[in-house]
């Protein structure tokens, strides 16, 4: 979870792109990211894909 919430941070921070969170999802801690340019989406609720950047970024 630290490291969700990490790099959750960093992306509400750094990015030019577009964050938010859904509660229609039916967790608070479940957020998505959308690149500016529409080519980048992914969302952070799966535990595959939150090990997987933080492999990535170091955590």
């Amino acid at each position: 979870m630290t490291c969700q919430l990490l790099f959750a941070g960093l992306l509400f921070a750094f990015s030019p792109g577009h964050v938010y969170r859904s509660s229609d999802w039916g967790s608070i801690w479940e957020l998505a990211y959308e690149s500016p340019d529409k080519n980048l989406f992914f969302t952070l609720t799966a535990a595959d894909t939150v090990i997987y950047f933080c492999k990535n970024i170091g955590c």
